[in-house]
């Protein structure tokens, strides 16, 4: 055991190991930011908004929830779905809805209105989504818009690396000042418990955590598209006339953008607020590219899996009736 703690870190005078320690938690710290940084960096050009903008794909970086209530948005919307009068978080299928208006609709729409035959809550149609879901998440790594399952497993690695390496060496100085009779180790001690607790609260934690926030996922393209969208957007929560045009016109692809990205409590209009019982809480308000569910964090560290039921190809997330232009979206 004495070759073992016979070095320069283990013979180091207490206080100035202290100093050492505190610039160690620094520099681990910071480099650890650069690497994951740098792995969640992609070239891309400057950002455009274009007539293709998926919502679906967009309600997918919020995870599997908000993808199933944007679905469930644009179901109630074209009257597919309606709430239950005496269980207002419940939905069921409008019988009185023409078959032929159906043709409209995603074979996974289909699905979930034959979910939606007895009243039920909307979470229960989770499972239903769940293809969808991964399908879309491979789209947006393909993309660039997220950071590949390689990549997050880097950024995991990297992220527990540093959290071990602060407290590795200050449990090792620690074992070596116990075996040679210094005693003196409160200071260490406290510095190695309050430097564990802050880089796990600010990094690990499920509560809050960089890993299991949405920037965490997203590449800087990604965030750069969804800050594209949001200040395109924006202008539509303020004007109230030009938001009723948008429902009026049925222009459907920008009030289901204006939903996945600013959440219900936006679309500030008497027929939509109605429906604010049948949505997640998360869902009400607007996104800020914050803490994101486990699911999604999950799914994007394991790269996916299931089929693309009920999603259509061609980069179109999830079906047909979706692709349409982004009128008024610029």
């Amino acid at each position: 055991m004495g070759g073992f703690f016979d070095n320069f870190i283990a013979n180091m005078y207490g206080p100035h190991f202290l100093v050492f320690y505190l610039f160690w938690i620094i520099a681990i710290s910071v480099l650890t930011w650069f690497a994951v940084k740098k792995l969640s960096q992609v070239y891309f050009q400057p950002v455009l908004l274009s007539g293709n903008v998926n919502p679906y794909e967009v309600a997918t970086l919020r995870g599997i929830d908000s993808l199933l209530s944007v679905i469930v948005f644009r179901l109630l919307h074209l009257g597919f779905l309606m709430p239950v009068s005496d269980q207002p978080q419940e939905l069921v299928k409008n019988f009185n809805k023409s078959e032929q208006h159906k043709q409209a609709l995603s074979e996974l729409e289909r699905k979930l209105l034959k979910h939606f035959r007895t009243p039920s809550a909307m979470t229960t149609a989770r499972e239903h989504v769940q293809p969808a879901f991964f399908h879309n998440l491979r789209l947006l790594q393909n993309d660039s818009l997220m950071v590949s399952a390689g990549n997050m497993y880097l950024i995991r690695f990297f992220a527990w690396f540093g959290f071990a390496a602060i407290l590795g060496i200050g449990f090792y100085k620690l074992v070596a000042a116990l075996t040679t009779g210094h005693d003196n180790v409160i200071f260490l001690c406290i510095m190695m418990l309050v430097s564990g607790i802050i880089y796990y609260k600010m990094v690990l934690s499920r509560k809050g955590g960089f890993l299991h926030q949405q920037r965490a996922l997203l590449t800087n393209k990604g965030i750069s598209l969804i800050k594209h969208l949001m200040r395109t957007l924006g202008v539509l929560r303020k004007d109230k006339q030009a938001l009723e045009k948008v429902v009026q016109h049925k222009d459907e692809n920008t009030l289901l953008l204006m939903f996945a990205l600013f959440g219900l409590a936006a679309i500030d209009i008497a027929q939509v607020r109605e429906y604010s019982p049948l949505f997640p809480k998360e869902m009400l308000f607007p996104y800020a590219i914050g803490t994101l569910s486990a699911a999604n964090a999950r799914a994007v560290s394991t790269g996916g899996c299931g089929g693309g039921v009920g999603c259509s190809g061609g980069g179109s997330g999830c079906g047909s009736g979706c692709g349409g232009g982004c009128g008024g979206c610029g």
